[in-house]
């Protein structure tokens, strides 16, 4: 059995093991009915936003090229067609462009989620060059210690990026307390350099202050 998916089994979990069995079964029939997956690929990040579940998992293994390549050819033979690719920050991955090359070769539909740091701007074009679907960045100011204008300056200079590009951009903002009063100035900054779409996010993650929230 691949090691992913005796990661994702776990040992001796029931559930899982079930689970397993009924998307083998699925396959093998052909009652293919799961179109897109949400693939974790990195547990790296530098931003350390309160709000991510990863700040406090530090230790979590990521899957190796290898079996990120199993995972998408067992995805491909389901009947899955898109991959959302994320993470803490799935750019922190040094193999990003193979995943990507690879699964754009097998005709998956890709998304894939960054925050957007402007010191990774070659690997950000790099990325664009392959030309996934989608790219779904985010603006926490509060949450990654950020002034509003660093942040504005940097969705510009991103969204400049894709000024000849086909691929959709996305943008995410956390509502939190602090940035409530700056939401139209990010909206507008968006807007204004190129941006498709907005998604304001409200979450609460355990560990995180009120003061937040």
């Amino acid at each position: 059995m691949s090691r992913w998916k005796l990661q994702f089994i776990g040992g001796t979990r029931k559930d899982n093991v079930e689970l397993l069995n009924t998307l083998e079964d699925a396959r093998r029939s052909g009652n293919r009915r799961l179109k897109k997956v949400f693939l974790e690929t990195s547990t790296k990040c530098k931003a350390d936003c309160k709000h991510c579940y990863y700040r406090n998992n530090k230790n979590l293994k990521e899957f190796t090229l290898d079996e990120i390549c199993d995972i998408q050819d067992y995805l491909w033979d389901f009947g899955v067609r898109a991959i959302t690719y994320a993470g803490a920050d799935a750019i922190f991955r040094t193999d990003h462009n193979i995943i990507l090359k690879r699964g754009k070769d097998k005709g998956f539909l890709q998304n894939y989620c960054t925050r957007g740091f402007l010191s990774e701007l070659d690997e950000l074009s790099e990325i664009i060059a392959i030309e996934p679907e989608h790219i779904q960045f985010s603006a926490d100011p509060s949450l990654c210690n950020t002034k509003i204008e660093d942040e504005i300056h940097r969705i510009k200079t991103i969204n400049e990026l894709f000024c000849n590009s086909p691929i959709y951009v996305s943008w995410v903002i956390t509502l939190t307390k602090n940035v409530l009063n700056h939401i139209f100035p990010l909206m507008q900054a968006i807007s204004e350099s190129g941006g498709n779409e907005v998604r304001l996010h409200k979450i609460v993650s355990y560990g995180m202050s009120k003061e937040y929230q």
